[in-house]
């Protein structure tokens, strides 16, 4: 998986762990197209940036526990021969 892929995943795990909006691991790891295996490193690289992730069992979602955000930007320019910078 290349590096931008890897970015929009986690993008959308922090965005539906921020909106409480998760369901239950195997639900979220099937919508970001990965395994529940891989979720979890997802979620260890989100808590290794400074997240408290808890899971509510009765509600079926994670969630921050202390106030957590990210961004992330990519800036994307074709190096073909038709883009050339003078």
């Amino acid at each position: 998986m290349d590096l931008y892929a890897r970015w929009k995943k986690l993008e959308m795990i922090h965005q539906s762990i921020l909106h409480r909006s998760t369901g239950t691991p195997d639900q979220l790891a099937q919508r970001a197209g990965i395994a529940r295996r891989t979720l979890y490193e997802y979620l260890l690289q989100l808590k290794s940036l400074g997240a408290e992730i808890k899971y509510n069992k009765t509600g079926k979602y994670f969630f921050y526990a202390n106030y957590f955000d990210i961004q992330i930007y990519i800036d994307y320019r074709p190096s073909d021969d038709s883009y050339n910078l003078k």
